[in-house]
């Protein structure tokens, strides 16, 4: 998981989505490194701002649910 991780990191900081999208989901249930809500959050709603489908997808269930957005 780590060697993955470094590699979604720095894809996403480059502003690849699919890897915002990817680092949403393994912060959101501790895959590879803790688990943080918020920081899924921020990841997620990166990625849904460029259009990723599954981030917007996830960032509308989640205000439905009031859970991991401020």
């Amino acid at each position: 998981h780590i060697e993955a991780m470094r590699w979604f990191r720095l894809s996403a900081d480059r502003g690849y989505a699919g890897a915002q999208h990817n680092l949403a989901v393994c912060h959101r249930n501790g895959t590879g490194l803790p688990q943080d809500c918020a920081e899924a959050g921020r990841w997620r709603r990166l990625a849904a701002n460029q259009g990723q489908a599954t981030a917007q997808f996830e960032l509308g269930v989640c205000y439905a649910n009031g859970t991991g957005v401020a």
